[in-house]
C-alpha cells in the first residue's frame, strides 16, 4: 500500500472553518455515524460527542458571516414508530434543540 491508499487528506482553500464544517458534515460525520463496528456504549457517547461538536462549529462559521444557521443532525428517520423508541436518538435530537 502507497501512502495515498491509506491517509486521508484533504487540501482547504478560503476560510478554514468554512472547509472543516464542509469536509465534516459531507465526509466525517457520516461515514463516523455509520460505522457499525463499535461497541453500542462508545457509539452512543461518540455521536453525541460528535453533534455537540458540529453544532459549535456551525454557529462559529456561521456567525463570523453574521448568519444564523441552526445545526441538524442527520439522523435516520424512515420509520416515525421506530425514531420515537430510540432513545439514544432523542436525546441527541434533544440536546441539539437544547443548544438552539
Amino acid at each position: 500500500a502507497n501512502v495515498n491508499q491509506v491517509v486521508q487528506w484533504a487540501h482547504v482553500t478560503g476560510d478554514a472553518l468554512e472547509g472543516l464544517l464542509r469536509l465534516m458534515g459531507s465526509v466525517y460525520v457520516p461515514m463516523l455515524v455509520s460505522n457499525e463496528s463499535w461497541p453500542e456504549t462508545v457509539k452512543k457517547d461518540f455521536s453525541a460527542q460528535l453533534h455537540k461538536f458540529m453544532a459549535n462549529l456551525t454557529d462559529v462559521t456561521n456567525q463570523a458571516k453574521g448568519a444564523t444557521v441552526l445545526y441538524i443532525p442527520n439522523e435516520n428517520m424512515e420509520s416515525l414508530e421506530k425514531a420515537v423508541k430510540d432513545k439514544a436518538m432523542v436525546q441527541r435530537l434533544e440536546t441539539t434543540v437544547i443548544h438552539w
